[in-house]
């Protein structure tokens, strides 16, 4: 079994490349983008069936992403995405929107979370070029820093994927996780912008929808640590990673070999 937060998690890393695939290559042939539209229904109806608010957001900004990406028309629903945002945040304020988008059957809503963030800053104080090691966040809290709203034994991570990461392996470790994924994230855009420029729509795509899943990564990992540490399909992301790089090699050696 697995928990559908961690499910949608590693859902939304995977959906922008296939969906790139479908906005990028459509030219491939036909058994490829049969297998990417199917892959892409059958993983956004299993997002959506976790009912994890905090991920289906950040697909939505990685979706936004890739439309911009292809085109002036996504520039136009980035418009009309700030609109609605702006007026839900009218509506109902910014303390009830942060309560509504970051809501969970099993932990609450922003008040909770933060009291969590707290506990984690509280131990990023204390223990702040090692840290506590992995896994070691529940028993740490709740020894030296009890939460407010959880009995002991309730929370088993800190819900902030930055958090977290600094909380196991201090503030080198934290910086060093960023300097990678700031290189991974850079290499999916340089492969995208080299397969536009030598007209390679597979290189293109494979691109782009790498550095949707980075984006999509980066803006859950604001609310939910479920990508990382002891959970099982944390190594996904370090693969996509892995493929990021060797995107970026194929292109170089791509664009070497066109001439001009």
């Amino acid at each position: 079994s697995i928990h559908p937060n961690v499910f949608a998690g590693i859902l939304i890393l995977l959906i922008p490349i296939a969906l790139a695939q479908l906005a990028f290559a459509f030219r491939s042939p036909a058994w490829i983008n049969v297998i990417a539209g199917a892959s892409a229904i059958a993983m956004s109806s299993a997002l959506l069936l976790s009912l994890s608010r905090s991920a289906i957001l950040a697909l939505a900004a990685a979706v936004l992403a890739l439309l911009i990406l292809h085109g002036r028309s996504g520039w136009l629903a980035l418009a009309i995405a700030l609109l609605i945002s702006v007026g839900v945040v009218f509506r109902f304020g910014v303390y009830k929107t942060l309560g509504l988008l970051m809501a969970s059957a099993s932990l609450g809503g922003y008040s909770s979370r933060l009291d969590i963030w707290l506990r984690a800053l509280y131990i990023l104080q204390d223990f702040p070029f090692t840290g506590v090691g992995m896994g070691a966040f529940p028993e740490v809290a709740n020894r030296l820093y009890p939460f407010t709203y959880f009995e002991p034994g309730w929370v088993h991570h800190t819900h902030n994927l930055y958090l977290q990461i600094a909380v196991d392996f201090g503030v080198v470790g934290i910086l060093a996780w960023l300097a990678i994924f700031t290189l991974a994230t850079l290499a999916a855009w340089r492969a995208y912008r080299i397969g536009l420029k030598v007209q390679d729509r597979e290189l293109a795509a494979v691109g782009a929808g790498l550095f949707g899943s980075q984006l999509a990564l980066g803006l859950h990992g604001l609310t939910d640590a479920v990508t990382w540490g002891m959970v099982r399909p944390a190594p996904l992301v370090w693969a996509l990673w892995g493929l990021s790089i060797a995107a970026l090699r194929i292109a170089k050696d791509v664009q070497s070999a066109r001439p001009g």
